[in-house]
């Protein structure tokens, strides 16, 4: 929920990934593509560490990701832990890179780290 907070967090993806990050405050996903959210564009998926973070952004509507690691030897899965709707708890799953690519999702990573 974006009007919801849990800790100064709040209660959304991008909320989520700012608590992951401890960033001290809620970044939007927007902030988070935009290279703002103190975090940083990767140069590739290949260079995604556990802890880096996915995000897209279209139509005005966006979304985040936390990468947990590869699924396969061919890093061609992402596993992911996401928090995709107010209704349910956080989800664990398994991504394509070739859906994620195409959904327009860019690896990014906490300044901090």
């Amino acid at each position: 929920s974006q009007s919801r907070s849990y800790q100064g967090y709040r209660t959304d993806c991008s909320g989520f990934v700012s608590m992951c990050w401890e960033l001290g405050r809620s970044y939007t996903t927007l902030d988070f593509v935009g290279g703002g959210g103190e975090s940083e564009k990767l140069a590739s998926y290949e260079s995604m560490v556990p802890g880096d973070a996915l995000v897209r952004r279209s139509n005005g509507a966006g979304h985040i990701v936390m990468f947990l690691g590869w699924n396969d030897r061919a890093h061609s899965s992402a596993c992911v832990l996401e928090q995709s709707s107010t209704a349910l708890d956080m989800e664990f799953g398994a991504r394509t890179v070739t859906s994620l690519k195409g959904s327009g999702y860019k690896a990014i990573r906490a300044d901090k780290f």
